[in-house]
C-alpha cells in the first residue's frame, strides 16, 4: 500500500535517522520533524541517541577505543525501553541525566510525550536498538572525507584541540561505525537512503514507499524538493 502508516498499538510511529557520525543526522532530523509539523502533525518527539550516554571514566592507554565507543558509550538497552513505552503511549518516561562535563550520571531528565503521535531518533548505531526495525529507517549518507571534515570544524568550535578530534576520528568514530555496518548493514535495511553531501541540497537515492508513513513522505518532499 502506496504511503502506508504503521503505527504501533498505541498510535504512535517511529522514525530513525541513522548515519556516520558528521552525516548530518540532527540537523536533518529537526528539519523533518518541522516539516511534519508544518504539514499539520504537530505531535512530534525528537529522541536523541546522545542523551542516553554512559559515564566511562579514564580510558586506559593502547586501550581499544573503538570496542569501548561501540559497545559502551550509549545505553541502547534503556533507549530501547523508552522507545517500546513511547510506542506503547505511555505519556513520558524518566532517564539519568549525563553530565558531559564531569561525565558522570547526576539527576533525571524528564521525557515529556504529550499527545506526540510520531518519534524521531536521531544518532549512531540506530539498529543496535531492536524496536527501530519495527519502524521507519532514514539513512543519511556522505563520504567519509565530507564527515572529518564536519566533525572537525563542530567539535573543535566546542573547544576541543584538532589533535584530540582528530584522535577520535581516528580510533573511535570511525572504526566503530565499521563494525556496526558490518553487523547490521544499515544500508540494506534503511527504507529510505539520502546523499546528505551537500548541507543545502539533499537527493532521495532510494525510498521504500510502502515502508514510509505518508506524513514522512510528504514532509520529505518539503525538506527535498523535486
Amino acid at each position: 500500500m502506496t504511503g502506508a502508516d504503521p503505527r504501533a498499538p498505541g498510535g504512535r510511529s517511529l522514525v530513525a535517522i541513522d548515519g556516520l557520525d558528521g552525516s548530518g543526522k540532527s540537523r536533518f532530523a529537526r528539519a523533518l520533524a518541522s516539516a511534519c509539523e508544518a504539514e499539520g502533525d504537530p505531535g512530534v518527539f525528537l529522541f536523541r541517541v546522545d542523551d542516553f550516554r554512559r559515564p566511562l571514566g579514564d580510558i586506559p592507554a593502547g586501550a581499544d577505543e573503538a570496542a569501548i565507543y561501540y559497545e559502551r558509550y550509549y545505553d541502547f538497552a534503556l533507549l530501547d525501553d523508552c522507545l517500546r513505552q513511547f510506542l506503547d503511549g505511555v505519556p513520558g518516561v524518566s532517564i539519568p541525566r549525563f553530565d558531559s562535563d564531569g561525565e558522570i550520571l547526576e539527576g533525571t531528565q524528564e521525557l515529556q510525550f504529550g499527545g506526540a503521535r510520531l518519534a524521531f531518533l536521531e544518532g549512531v548505531f540506530a539498529l543496535r536498538s531492536p524496536t527501530v526495525a519495527t519502524g521507519t529507517l532514514v539513512l543519511l549518507e556522505v563520504t567519509e572525507e565530507e564527515a572529518r571534515r564536519r566533525i572537525l570544524a563542530r567539535d573543535t568550535a566546542r573547544g576541543r584541540s584538532e589533535a584530540i578530534v582528530e584522535h577520535r576520528m581516528n580510533n573511535r568514530y570511525f572504526p566503530a561505525q565499521r563494525v556496526y555496518r558490518a553487523a547490521f548493514d544499515p544500508l540494506r535495511r534503511a527504507d529510505v537512503v539520502i546523499d546528505n553531501q551537500r548541507w543545502g541540497a539533499p537527493r532521495v537515492l532510494r525510498q521504500e514507499t510502502s515502508r514510509v508513513p505518508a506524513v514522512i513522505g510528504r514532509a520529505l518532499r518539503r525538506v527535498i524538493p523535486a
